[in-house]
């Protein structure tokens, strides 16, 4: 216990002598106890823990520095190789990789190497380990043609069918027709009949026509001596 204590002291001693040299790291030692230790680290660059502080807490045994220390992370992160609710820590030389040679300082930057360097393979964390064993998607090398803007050309027969629709909209009325009552809308496109009349149909023959107009002449006749005859 005592050469723990030692070393416990000349690393804290360590610590303040080299606080400016690495700013990613900040060990502070519980002022009641010398087992107990908190670290600040910050997040690798180029990661998604870039910008990030996350607070580590030592819990150092009396064996040290024969027997590694138990390391947690305190600040919730998603990693793989650390456990989401305990924050525990999977890495090797916490636990058989263990050397007397490392130090408290050399821990926490080889936690954040291994922040920076996931290993997915041995997970803490099963839903971040397969998130990072997907593939990134790459880019495609091939180029697509520019997407046209303008409107595409209307087809043949289309084109046939509303230049037809316009002409029965546009044809005049007969009066003969508006007063017996017997005028109907014109045709619209979607009309079986415009349609026979777009595929070339052949127009009345005049014969029908002139009958057509002779039946609507009496009807006319037919209302006039209505409207003469006195009323009962």
């Amino acid at each position: 216990m005592q050469a723990s204590r030692a070393r416990l002291f000349k690393e804290y001693k360590e610590v303040q002598r080299e606080k400016s040299a690495d700013p990613d790291i900040q060990l502070i030692c519980d002022d009641s106890n010398i087992f107990k230790w908190t670290a600040l680290i910050k997040g690798p660059s180029e990661t998604p823990f870039d910008g990030g502080v996350f607070q580590l807490a030592f819990s150092i045994p009396e064996q040290y520095p024969l027997l590694p220390p138990q390391v947690r992370f305190l600040t919730k992160i998603f990693h793989p190789n650390v456990h989401f609710k305990t924050g525990e820590i999977c890495l090797d030389i916490l636990k058989n990789a263990w050397s007397p040679a490392w130090t408290l300082q050399s821990v926490c930057r080889a936690i954040i190497a291994l922040m920076a360097h996931p290993e997915p393979d041995s997970p803490l964390n099963c839903d971040s380990g397969r998130q990072y064993a997907i593939p990134p998607i790459r880019r495609c090398s091939i180029r697509c043609p520019p997407v046209s803007r303008r409107r595409p050309p209307v087809p043949p027969c289309l084109a046939a069918l509303c230049s037809c629709s316009v002409a029965l909209l546009r044809r005049p009325l007969r009066s003969s027709c508006i007063a017996t009552s017997c005028w109907h809308p014109p045709l619209l496109p979607h009309r079986p009949a415009a349609l026979r009349s777009c595929r070339g149909s052949r127009a009345a023959s005049p014969s029908a026509q002139k009958s057509k107009e002779q039946q609507a002449a009496v009807a006319v006749n037919v209302i006039h001596l209505k409207a003469k005859l006195p009323r009962r």
